[in-house]
């Protein structure tokens, strides 16, 4: 017998012997009416008992009863005065029982077996304490099968479900971790524990960090999908949408499982995953946490064509937007938001349209602006505005928002960020289509901002690919075409001749010559 049941046996007996005086007065009673039925004539018994009873004038029955046996002649001696005496002390204690048990019942403040259910409810707690002591041992130890053992042991207590999640959640930080535990069934553990406590929002909210956390492994993200794990993390936020935590990290797993895998957009798109995102963005507008997830999520779901159509049609595209306005001094917020613009407006010019009406532009170059130290926010942010700039009105849009100066300052302030430098010579060779903005990106330094990136980056194919690119297109002006050959392009294009527009560039360079 395990330690825990010895308790279990404990807490029964604290149940009774708490409620013994209640059953001793009530024993009296029952012993009476058991005798007052008690057949005397019908011949089947052969022995009769009787019993002596006493009743104090304060009403509580103290009355001392036994069984013995009755003779042949004390049986016959037994007269009709004795049986209507007997009768009298029968009913008297009757009647004082009666006043008794009513007595008690009226100081009673709540009924006799909601105090039974809360003992029950007590004793439960105390015993699922040891249970959640275990897992937190078991966890100290990196022992998944225990863990796992336990919750597939106690499936509909929160208390063991919840310290459950929250320990593989820990231990699924460790990348050998996130295998075990799905070999171990910890994934399927997590999904019928939520299943099974869809009304407690803790349970809920360690079940969808845990699948967060084991989504990052390809495989796992197969495996949560087979035991229903997005149907489950959508149904649990759509139970708890005031829950801040459970949107929160709904948002995170939803957005780690849609992470490079297009079967798991598509499934998170038709199981309404993306109008959840929104509504909790939505209804927790000033949380950033909430909407720093909610924007990752979209921005992977946006990876998929068909899943850019409905996140516009959701209106997520004005909920990000909103949200970047509504946190600018947060960075994790602008990131991920330039981010979620970045693959809605890629190769969508209706989505492109759309952000543009809605602000966007303006709201991705203030929150770079904002962020000028912040690598992430720049690099996403001309990654944005490289999308954004694929139709001419929208080019003049985004110089006259300041877009032109704000990348070329991204890339001076970052030379070495190979992903800054990437995304803003490509953006600039958008911009640069228009030749109005060809003129304003040499006015800022834009023509060195752009060689010194390739200098710094010559083994980085994307640096180069789009270094080329923008200043190929510059050098469609024989005037700018010159310039870059003063600032020592024909070097840097040469260096970089095996890219597709390298060697373009250089024969623009020599017609301005001629």
């Amino acid at each position: 017998m395990y330690k825990h049941d010895v308790s279990m046996h404990a807490y029964s007996l604290l149940f009774v012997l708490c409620n013994m005086m209640f059953f001793s007065r009530l024993l009296a009673l029952f012993a009476i009416i058991s005798i007052a039925y008690a057949d005397d004539n019908d011949g089947r018994h052969n022995k009769k008992k009787k019993a002596v009873f006493s009743v104090e004038k304060n009403g509580k029955c103290q009355g001392e009863w036994t069984m013995s046996e009755m003779s042949k002649e004390d049986e016959v001696a037994l007269n009709k005065s004795e049986l209507t005496e007997r009768i009298s002390s029968l009913e008297e204690a009757i009647a004082a029982l009666q006043e008794e048990v009513a007595a008690l019942m009226k100081e009673r403040t709540t009924p006799f077996s909601e105090d039974v259910k809360d003992l029950k409810s007590q004793v439960a707690h105390l015993y699922h304490a040891q249970i959640v002591i275990q897992i937190n041992t078991a966890s100290e130890h990196n022992d998944i099968a225990t863990i796992v053992n336990l919750m597939n042991s106690h499936l509909s207590a929160s208390q063991v479900q919840q310290q459950g999640c929250a320990a593989l959640r820990n231990l699924a930080i460790n990348v050998d971790n996130q295998a075990s535990i799905a070999k171990m069934g910890g994934i399927a553990a997590i999904v019928n524990g939520m299943k099974a406590n869809r009304d407690q929002d803790v349970v809920q909210e360690q079940g969808c960090t845990a699948l967060a956390n084991l989504a990052v492994n390809v495989e796992n993200q197969l495996s949560i999908v087979k035991v229903g794990g997005i149907a489950t993390i959508i149904s649990c936020m759509e139970d708890h949408r005031a829950h801040a935590g459970v949107q929160e990290y709904g948002c995170w797993a939803l957005r780690n499982l849609s992470a490079n895998n297009n079967d798991n957009q598509v499934s998170i798109d038709k199981a309404g995953g993306i109008t959840t995102i929104i509504n909790a963005m939505e209804t927790h507008r000033p949380r950033a946490d909430v909407q720093q997830q909610g924007c990752a999520a979209l921005a992977n779901l946006a990876n998929n064509p068909k899943s850019q159509v409905s996140i516009a049609k959701a209106g997520g595209i004005a909920t990000i937007v909103s949200c970047m306005e509504a946190h600018r001094d947060h960075p994790a917020v602008q990131e991920q938001g330039c981010w979620a613009l970045w693959n809605l407006a890629a190769n969508n010019t209706d989505n492109q349209w759309r952000i543009a009406k809605a602000g966007g532009i303006d709201t991705i170059v203030i929150g770079m602006k904002a962020h000028h130290d912040h690598a992430g926010v720049q690099q996403q942010g001309c990654a944005a505005l490289r999308n954004l700039a694929a139709t001419v009105e929208i080019q003049v849009s985004i110089a006259m928002a300041g877009g032109i100066p704000t990348i070329v300052s991204a890339m001076k302030a970052f030379g070495d960020h190979a992903g800054v430098q990437e995304q803003g010579c490509a953006a600039l060779a958008n911009l640069a289509v228009n030749a109005d903005n060809g003129v304003w990106i040499v006015k800022v330094g834009g023509i060195v901002a752009i060689m010194s990136g390739m200098a710094a980056h010559v083994d980085h194919d994307g640096v180069q690919q789009q270094g080329c690119r923008a200043l190929y297109i510059l050098s469609w002006s024989p005037k700018v075409a010159l310039l870059i050959e003063e600032a020592g392009g024909v070097k840097v294009l040469e260096a970089a001749y095996k890219c597709e527009y390298a060697e373009d560039a250089l024969l623009n360079i020599r017609k301005a010559y001629m």
